[in-house]
């Protein structure tokens, strides 16, 4: 794995670490302010933490693709 790959998957995993914490605390400020609405945030914030979750995994081989053609020198 070069250098451009490393930084590449360090970009994705902080993307989704990031949509992960935004959709954790989506549902816990729903829970303070309207206990009677935080199933339906947990609802809508279930596709960004699938989402963030994939795309932590999913990092190594995005970076390999997307680096396809960039020659380390």
């Amino acid at each position: 794995m070069n250098t451009y790959q490393k930084v590449i998957v360090c970009i994705i995993r902080s993307v989704s670490v990031g949509l992960l914490l935004y959709s954790v605390a989506g549902v816990m400020i729903a829970l303070l302010i309207a206990r009677a609405m935080w199933r339906f945030s947990l609802f809508g914030a279930l596709p960004l933490m699938a989402s963030g979750l994939f795309l932590f995994y999913l990092a190594v081989p995005l970076a390999k693709l997307i680096t396809i053609g960039i020659r380390e020198e």
